[in-house]
């Protein structure tokens, strides 16, 4: 992979700098109290995923006005939290989700990888969350600048890719200057709409389905440093 053409290396956060999975004991906790069970909770955690990536793919087929992510969580514990008869309410649930994100811990190659990056090109993080996912974080990640969709009200699958068009816009650079590195279908198909290339960073060695594929494909941060030497 050659990185050195490029002028601004944005990035995904969650999956891609740091791990929610980090906090998913913690946040299963929270939610079941004294009934929780591991395999009952790893088996609401897939549900949940699954009804927010299916709930993200309607928005972006539909083109459905914005919803806040904190909201998209919450309609989901509305329907999953009498399925586990959890009692407490989805509301609660939802705003114990979004703060944890802040608390998702680093990969281990992510603080090195940004700091060596940042020597030679500039960088922001560009995230489909809410800000209070996403605040505590910024400063751990070392990365400043931050396009939230709660900023922008709109996420990256935006048919007009305003989270991408507006960091091109800031950094002054054309959008074949910018590298966007992100985990999701989200990432690819966004940044790709505008003209930006891609990384897949693709840490489950999972197959990639979509019509438009990613420029690179990598498992692991380090990986975007190969010909940085």
């Amino acid at each position: 992979m050659g990185i050195s053409t490029y002028k601004l290396i944005s990035f995904d956060m969650f999956q891609t700098l740091v791990d929610l999975g980090s906090q998913k004991e913690n946040i299963l906790r929270k939610i079941f109290l004294n009934r929780y069970d591991p395999d009952i909770g790893n088996k609401f955690w897939a549900d949940a995923d699954e009804y927010v990536y299916k709930y993200f793919h309607r928005l972006s087929n539909n083109n459905e006005p914005y919803m806040k992510t904190v909201d998209i969580f919450t309609q989901c514990y509305r329907m999953l939290f009498p399925k586990y008869n959890l009692k407490m309410s989805p509301e609660e649930g939802a705003l114990i989700l979004a703060r944890a994100h802040n608390q998702a811990e680093m990969y281990p190659e992510t603080k090195d990888v940004i700091k060596t990056i940042q020597k030679r090109f500039r960088t922001c993080i560009i995230s489909d969350t809410d800000n209070i996912m996403i605040e505590e974080l910024v400063d751990k990640v070392g990365i400043k600048t931050i396009y939230t969709s709660e900023d922008y009200q709109t996420y990256k699958f935006d048919k007009n890719g305003l989270l991408f068009r507006t960091a091109i816009r800031d950094y002054k650079i054309a959008p074949e200057e910018m590298l966007h590195v992100g985990d999701g279908v989200n990432d690819v198909l966004g940044a790709s709409s505008v003209g930006s290339d891609t990384v897949w960073i693709n840490r489950n060695h999972e197959s990639w389905d979509q019509t438009v594929k990613p420029t690179y494909e990598i498992t692991n941060l380090n990986q975007l440093l190969e010909d940085m030497i």
